[in-house]
């Protein structure tokens, strides 16, 4: 579950990163 939620966590992060620099 820990695994997962950081994984998730991740994909977030990167997921905004590319949002604001592609904006």
């Amino acid at each position: 579950m820990v695994g997962f939620a950081k994984v998730y966590d991740d994909r977030g992060r990167m997921a905004d990163k590319q949002i604001h620099t592609n904006s």
